[in-house]
C-alpha cells in the first residue's frame, strides 16, 4: 500500500530521531492500551465495556491517561466509518488483512488528529512507535504510518468533513439505510449528531428521594420523566447519595417499560397477589424499579455473574427481589402465576449505539433474523406465565421492526387472548413523539437531541383478557 500523493523522498533525519525508541516515547503506554482494547473489542463475541475495564486494569495507567484511553477507544469506534473514509483518501490501496493491527494504529492516529486536541507530534510519534514495537515490525510499515499521518496533519481541513457527525460518517451503512427508510432524513440527522458524541449519564431515583434538591446538589438536569441527567464521564460512585442507595444508573428510555407496567397494574386493579416476573433481568435497573415500587419481584437471568452484580446493587439500594438463574425460553415458574411479566428481550441493541458503538460493526440483518426467532420463543414463554387480566410488557433496545413492532403484531395475530393496552400521551411526559399510532412506544437517540439524546427502545404493553 502506498500513500496517495505522498513524496517519495526519505524523511529528514530529525523526523527519524523523533520516532526512535518506542520504550521512551511519551504517551505510548496509553496508546498501546487503546490499541489492545480495540483489537479485543472487535471480536464478535467480545463485550466492549468488559474489554475496556479489563484493558485499563491490565495497563495500570494514571487516572488522566485511563480517561484518555477510554475516550480514544470510544471515539474511534463512534466515528469509525468517517475515519475509514479519511484513511481511504490518504492511501492508494488498503492494507492487506495480515496488517490489521497497523490499520488500527492508523485509525487511532487519525482519531487523535481529527477528533481530539492531541498535538500532531504526539499522535504521529506514538503511532510509529506502536508499529515499531509490534510483532513483525518493519521499517517500511513504520515509514508508511509516519507518512500517512503527517499527510493527515497537512490536510486536516480537507479531511474534517469526513468525520463530521453526519449519518454517512457515523452509522454503519446497513443501519443508515434502514433508519433513513424508517425515520426519515431529518430524524436521521438528529440521530447521527447524538450517536457521534459521548452519552450523558441518567439516574433513576428511589421513591421518596427529593429529585430537585438532589439535582441541585449534583448539578444535574431533571428530565421530564423524573430521571436526573449528568455530564458524560461522571464518576457515579463518588456522588452524594450513591452509597446510601438513593439512585441507580439507568437511561431515561430504559425506565419507561416498568413505569408503563406499573400504571397498567393500577388500571387493572393489581391483578391479585401474583408476583411480577422480570425475565432476562440483568443488568437489573428494571428489577430495582419494580422492587422500589413495592411489588413482589422474581427476576430471572441466565448469567449468574450478572445476577451477582444485581444482588450487590439491590443490597446497596436496600431493595429486595428473588433472583433465579435460568433460561427465559423455559422459565421455572407456574403457568398463569404472574400478575405481570416484563420481558426485556435480548436483541441487536441498535438503539444503544451511542453507548456501544462497536455493535453496528459486529452485527447485521442476518443477526436480526436469528435474534427475532429467539425473541419469539421467549415471548411465547412469557405469555404463558401471565394470569387472566394480567399485564405483559415486551421491550427491546433495538430500533429494528423485526424485533419490535413486527414481533408484537405476529404475537397478537396468534394469541387472541391478548390485546394491546395502548400507552397514553400523559404517560410519556416530554416524549409525545415516541408514542406510535398503535399505542406502542418507540424512542430513538434523536429524541431530546438538544439534551444529549436518549436510547432507542420499543415498548409494547399487552393485557390478557378475562375469560
Amino acid at each position: 500500500m502506498g500513500v496517495s500523493g505522498a513524496p517519495r523522498s526519505r524523511p529528514a533525519a530529525g523526523r527519524r530521531r523523533a520516532t526512535k525508541g518506542a520504550k521512551t516515547t511519551p504517551g505510548l503506554a496509553a496508546r498501546r492500551a487503546a490499541l489492545l482494547i480495540l483489537e479485543e473489542s472487535l471480536n464478535p463475541a467480545a463485550i466492549l465495556s468488559e474489554r475496556l475495564e479489563a484493558g485499563l486494569a491490565r495497563a495500570s495507567l494514571a487516572p488522566a491517561d485511563a480517561a484518555f484511553v477510554r475516550a480514544l477507544v470510544l471515539g474511534t469506534l463512534r466515528r469509525r466509518r468517517g475515519l475509514e473514509a479519511a484513511l481511504g483518501r490518504l492511501v492508494e490501496r488498503p492494507l492487506p488483512a495480515r496488517h490489521a493491527r497497523v490499520h488500527l494504529v492508523l485509525l487511532i492516529g487519525l482519531a487523535q488528529l481529527l477528533l481530539f486536541d492531541t498535538p500532531p507530534h504526539a499522535a504521529v510519534t506514538t503511532a510509529v512507535a506502536l508499529v515499531q514495537a509490534g510483532k513483525g515490525a518493519s521499517r517500511p510499515l513504520a515509514g508508511l504510518v509516519n507518512a500517512v499521518l503527517r499527510r493527515a496533519v497537512d490536510e486536516r481541513d480537507r479531511l474534517a468533513p469526513l468525520v463530521a457527525p453526519r449519518p454517512e460518517n457515523v452509522l454503519p451503512p446497513w443501519i443508515e439505510e434502514r433508519w433513513r427508510t424508517r425515520f426519515g432524513e431529518t430524524a436521521l440527522e438528529r440521530i447521527a449528531r447524538v450517536v457521534a458524541i459521548p452519552p450523558p449519564i441518567d439516574l433513576t431515583l428511589k421513591p421518596g428521594v427529593d429529585g430537585r434538591s438532589l439535582a441541585e446538589r449534583l448539578k444535574a438536569e431533571v428530565l421530564p420523566t423524573g430521571s436526573l441527567r449528568l455530564a458524560p464521564g461522571t464518576r457515579v460512585e463518588r456522588l452524594e447519595g450513591f452509597r446510601q442507595g438513593k439512585f441507580w444508573v439507568q437511561d431515561a428510555a430504559a425506565m419507561l417499560p416498568v413505569r408503563l407496567l406499573l400504571t397498567a397494574l393500577e388500571t387493572c386493579g393489581g391483578v391479585g397477589a401474583g408476583p411480577v416476573i422480570d425475565l432476562a433481568a440483568a443488568p437489573g435497573g428494571k428489577t430495582m424499579q419494580l422492587a422500589a415500587a413495592g411489588v413482589r419481584v422474581q427476576a430471572l437471568d441466565r448469567s449468574r455473574s450478572r445476577l451477582e452484580r444485581l444482588r450487590e446493587n439491590l443490597a446497596r439500594t436496600r431493595l429486595s427481589a428473588e433472583l433465579l438463574v435460568g433460561d427465559a425460553q423455559h422459565p421455572p415458574f407456574a403457568p398463569g402465576s404472574a400478575s405481570a411479566v416484563l420481558l426485556d428481550a435480548p436483541c441487536s441493541a441498535t438503539g444503544t449505539l451511542r453507548r456501544h458503538p462497536d455493535l453496528g460493526w459486529k452485527r447485521g440483518p442476518d443477526d436480526i433474523a436469528r435474534l427475532a426467532e429467539r425473541q419469539r420463543r421467549m415471548l411465547e414463554a412469557a405469555a404463558g406465565l401471565v394470569a387472566q387480566g394480567g399485564v405483559l410488557v415486551y421491550c427491546v433496545c433495538s430500533l429494528e421492526p423485526e424485533e419490535g413492532v413486527g414481533q408484537v403484531e405476529e404475537f397478537l395475530a396468534k394469541h387472541r387472548e391478548f390485546a394491546r393496552l395502548p400507552v397514553r400521551e400523559a404517560e410519556l411526559p416530554g416524549l409525545a413523539e415516541a408514542r406510535t399510532p398503535s399505542g406502542d412506544v418507540l424512542t430513538h437517540p434523536g429524541i431530546w437531541a438538544g439534551r444529549g439524546g436518549i436510547d432507542g427502545f420499543h415498548v409494547s404493553r399487552l393485557v390478557r383478557r378475562q375469560d
